[in-house]
């Protein structure tokens, strides 16, 4: 009989949680876990205006690896702004960043699976609020907060261009890559805030596999990624490139120099400047959202 009434009480359990996650999966199963809508410039002189976000699982807290987006509409100040067909892009990223204060450099132990979709439009980026509502394929609206943003204008960024990249493996495998900063980020005489990042981006032939996304304060004018990094990059691909991004503080407004391939990289010893920061320790990192 006890037993009896043992079978009864886990099926309970079960019927309980399979109801939960049926009701959860009635409710949408995902969020758009951060978006921005941007104004992009490259080195080569292109722009574009583009709405970007990335979805996260409501149940297990993953990041999609489909597209499960079926729907995008964007409110922007002056009404409804028509989008491009949505891109969806799954990737593998690999964290890091330079703590200034102790010279010290950390990195995540392994790779972990992101997301990402965009979608481009035409339309003037105009400042005010902009209003996201993104729906699945079965339909249902994602959970969104905030769902609205403002974004605040076009910004003028400092450019930091490729043909100065330069740099070295050395004997341990570490790379060591450098770049001239413009003025006003090296006398720290712009009138705003901005974020770097380094991006050595991974490919196995043709196919983008992900990156190593480095995040370096504004002065910094080089970047170390250790040898035990670069033996990670090089079990996920054969072909890495360099690329560097300047970001405003709220990620509206990016800059991105050109791509050149690790292999093109200038051979020169990197100079200890002021700007220029090598390790005196590297450490692990969990991954950063």
């Amino acid at each position: 009989m006890q037993k009896t009434q043992s079978s009864i009480l886990i099926a309970i359990v079960l019927l309980m949680i399979f109801s939960i996650n049926v009701g959860l999966a009635c409710a949408g199963d995902y969020s758009v876990d951060w978006w921005r809508v941007q104004k992009r410039t490259y080195e080569s002189g292109n722009s574009i205006n583009r709405l970007a976000f990335v979805v996260k699982n409501l149940i297990d807290g993953s990041y999609p690896q489909t597209d499960v987006v079926q729907g995008i509409s964007l409110l922007g100040p002056n009404g409804p702004v028509p989008l491009n067909p949505h891109t969806f892009m799954a990737y593998e990223i690999l964290n890091g960043s330079l703590e200034t204060s102790s010279g010290e450099w950390y990195y995540d132990s392994e790779f972990s699976n992101d997301n990402y979709w965009i979608a481009d439009f035409s339309e003037d980026l105009a400042e005010g609020n902009y209003t996201l509502t993104v729906t699945d394929t079965d339909g249902e609206a994602m959970e969104n907060n905030p769902a609205t943003r403002y974004f605040g204008g076009v910004v003028e960024l400092p450019q930091i261009i490729s043909k100065s990249f330069r740099g070295f493996e050395d004997a341990g495998g570490n790379l060591l890559w450098q770049w001239d900063l413009p003025t006003d980020m090296a006398t720290r005489s712009l009138p705003y805030d901005v974020d770097p990042r380094c991006m050595l981006d991974i490919f196995n032939g043709d196919d983008y596999i992900g990156m190593v996304w480095i995040n370096v304060p504004s002065i910094v004018s080089g970047v170390y990624i250790p040898s035990n990094v670069m033996e990670l990059a090089r079990q996920k691909g054969d072909n890495f490139k360099l690329q560097l991004q300047i970001r405003d503080t709220d990620n509206t407004n990016r800059y991105y120099s050109n791509e050149i391939n690790l292999s093109e990289l200038k051979k020169e010893r990197p100079v200890e400047t002021k700007t220029l920061i090598f390790p005196i320790a590297v450490n692990s990192m969990r991954r950063q959202n």
